[in-house]
């Protein structure tokens, strides 16, 4: 709120930086777009949703600004708080050609992002002639969490077996990249191959800040 009133006036657009975790569980494995109704749970996805309120707040009152509901970012290294760090650091553990790892539900369906397409796309954003109230930053793709495992497992030479343990949590939330086609030309690519590329680091050229293959 402070922000948007220092911008007020500036003819300075704001693209502010939001998040999935807003939508909460969409209930459905529809793609999840910019109508949906809002469920955040949790201390971080509800502070993401009061500030999306307080941007779309001062959009109505005359400020140039977007809200870019990004979804889930991959890059190298994987921090900490992201389950794939888990994942790898299990995998890299077994110092084996073959093993085992637990994954609390496999059919967990996730849309993922690279963080150079975010960058740009949060670019592209602020140089748009015209913007929505709010956008979708996502690829559109799910992948789900057991198949990321095995794919990484892959890059790695492990022959490995997934062991569900058993705690579904929100079964999918996929983004609708439509409106983002829409308003900047093109939408952020993913894969099983290139998310499991990258955050083993055998993605060199877009670890190292060369871009992605991002259809423009």
């Amino acid at each position: 709120a402070w922000l948007c009133d220092v911008l007020d006036g500036t003819a300075v657009r704001l693209v502010h930086v939001g998040s999935a975790s807003e939508y909460g569980d969409p209930l459905s494995t529809a793609l999840v777009s910019e109508l949906s109704p809002l469920r955040a749970l949790g201390d971080y996805a509800c502070s993401k949703a009061a500030g999306t309120k307080a941007v779309l707040s001062a959009r109505a009152q005359g400020l140039d600004a977007v809200v870019a509901r990004v979804f889930n970012i991959v890059g190298h290294p994987v921090p900490e708080v992201s389950p794939i760090h888990q994942w790898l650091s299990d995998l890299q553990a077994l110092k084996t050609s073959s093993g085992s790892i637990d994954v609390w539900w496999p059919e967990t369906t996730r849309d993922f992002v690279m963080i150079e397409d975010v960058a740009t796309a949060l670019v592209h954003l602020a140089e748009a002639i015209s913007v929505p109230p709010i956008i979708n930053l996502c690829s559109g793709i799910g992948l789900k969490y057991g198949e990321i495992a095995e794919a990484i497992a892959e890059q790695l030479d492990i022959a490995l077996t997934v062991n569900s343990l058993n705690m579904p949590g929100i079964e999918s939330v996929i983004g609708d990249p439509e409106l983002l086609r829409e308003t900047i030309g093109w939408v952020p690519t993913m894969s099983l191959d290139r998310l499991a590329k990258r955050v083993t680091g055998r993605d060199q050229a877009g670890a190292s800040g060369g871009g992605s293959s991002a259809s423009r």
